[in-house]
C-alpha cells in the first residue's frame, strides 16, 4: 500500500501523531510519502513578508494564503507519489484549497481526526464540508454521532504511545513528587489548585488562547523525561468542548487521551479522572479520582504509600503494551483503510 501522509500545521501534540504512524507505516513495510504542511506554511509566510517588503506582492494577500499555497504543494506531492489514499492529520488546519484539489484528483482521502470529543462539531462540519468519506475519531463516543452527520466510513482509532521515546528505565523518582503538565482550562485550574501546596508538586501549562512560543513548549521526549522521573503523575480530562460555555456532559465522554498511555508506558504512576475505557486498558490499576477534594486525598495517600504504589506503577505499564502506533496500524488502521478502498471510495 502506497499512503501519503500530510502532517498538521502545529509542530507538537497532533505533530507527534503524524510521526508516530509515519514511524509506524515504516516498520510495517508500508511505502508512506510524508508532506510536513507546518515547513511549507512558513516557508510561505516569510516568501510573502519578503515581497511585501521588496516589491509588489503578486497575490492578492490574507493571512491564509501561505495555508492554501502550502496546501497546493501537498496536491503536486500526491501527483508525483500517486497515493492508494491520503492520510491527513488533524485536517481542521489544512486548508480547503488543499481538500478541493485532493477531491479533483479523484484520490481517497482519511481524516485522522484528533479532537474527539472536544471539538466534534468542527470535525463534521470540516469532513461534510470537504465530501470526506474515510474517518477515524480518538473516542469511541464519537462513532456513531460522526457516521450518522457525514455519512463517512468512521472508525475508532485509540490514541497510542511510541515505544522510541515513552519507555521505563530504572532510574530515580528524582523529579516532582506531583506532576502535571497541559492546557489550564478554568474547571482544570480549579481542580489541580489544590495540589499545589504539597511539597515537591509541579502544575503547569497555559492558559486556553495564550501566545506560546516554541521554545516555552515543552517537547514529547522531555515530557517522556518527566513522566520517568515523577513520583505521581496527575491524568485529567478536559471537560470544555468547543465554545464558552459548552462542556462535555458528565461521563459521556468514553475514551481516555494520549496523557493515560504515555504515563503508563514511561514507567510513571498515574492517579485520573473517570472516564470509561479506563478499566478496559488498565483495570482496577489506576486510582480514579471524582473532584478536587478526592484528588488530594489519593496523591497524600499514595506519596505515603509507597509499595502500594509500585506495584500498581508496574501493573500499570504492563498494560499498554500492545498501545503502540505499530499495534494500531496493523491492527485497526490499515485493516480500516483497505476496506473501505476495496469497497471503493
Amino acid at each position: 500500500m502506497r499512503l501519503q501522509l500530510i502532517y498538521p500545521g502545529p509542530t507538537h501534540s497532533t505533530y507527534d501523531v503524524a510521526e508516530g504512524y509515519q514511524n509506524a507505516f515504516e516498520a510495517l513495510g508500508v511505502d508512506v510519502a510524508r508532506f510536513l504542511y507546518h515547513n511549507h506554511i512558513r516557508f510561505y509566510q516569510e516568501a510573502l513578508k519578503h515581497w511585501e517588503t521588496d516589491g509588489p506582492v503578486p497575490y492578492v494577500y490574507d493571512q491564509g494564503m501561505p495555508f492554501a499555497l502550502a496546501a497546493e504543494r501537498a496536491a503536486l506531492q500526491t501527483i508525483d507519489f500517486k497515493p492508494d489514499a491520503v492520510l491527513i492529520v488533524a485536517g481542521a488546519a489544512f486548508h480547503p484549497r488543499g481538500y478541493e484539489l485532493l477531491k479533483r484528483l479523484g484520490v481517497p482521502i482519511l481524516v485522522i481526526c484528533t479532537e474527539s470529543p472536544y471539538n466534534d462539531r468542527m470535525q463534521n462540519e470540516l469532513i461534510t464540508g470537504a465530501g470526506i468519506k474515510m474517518v477515524t475519531v480518538n473516542d469511541l463516543a464519537s462513532v456513531a454521532p460522526t457516521h450518522d452527520i457525514t455519512g463517512a466510513d468512521v472508525a475508532y482509532l485509540p490514541h497510542s504511545y511510541d515505544p522510541a521515546r515513552h519507555y521505563p528505565d530504572d532510574g530515580p523518582r528524582n523529579g516532582p513528587r506531583v506532576f502535571f503538565h497541559g492546557t489550564l482550562w478554568d474547571a482544570r485550574e480549579e481542580l489541580l489548585g489544590g495540589l499545589r501546596d504539597i511539597p515537591g508538586a509541579r502544575i503547569s501549562g497555559f492558559t486556553p488562547g495564550q501566545h506560546v512560543t516554541e521554545r516555552e513548549i515543552i517537547p514529547n521526549s522531555a515530557m517522556a523525561e518527566l513522566y520517568r522521573r515523577s513520583v505521581i503523575c496527575v491524568n485529567n480530562h478536559r471537560v470544555e468542548k468547543d465554545g464558552p460555555g459548552d462542556f462535555i456532559e458528565e461521563d459521556s465522554a468514553y475514551s481516555i487521551g494520549p496523557r493515560a498511555f504515555e504515563i503508563a508506558a514511561c514507567g510513571g504512576f498515574q492517579i485520573s479522572d473517570y472516564r470509561a475505557e479506563l478499566a478496559e486498558v488498565f483495570g482496577d490499576s489506576v486510582p480514579v479520582y471524582r473532584g478536587a477534594r478526592q484528588l488530594r486525598e489519593l496523591v497524600l495517600y499514595y506519596l505515603e504509600h509507597a509499595e502500594e504504589r509500585e506495584a500498581l506503577r508496574l501493573r500499570q505499564l504492563a498494560a499498554v503494551q500492545s498501545c503502540t502506533f505499530e499495534s494500531r496500524a496493523r491492527n485497526i488502521l490499515l485493516p480500516f483503510i483497505a476496506e473501505v478502498l476495496r469497497r471503493g471510495v
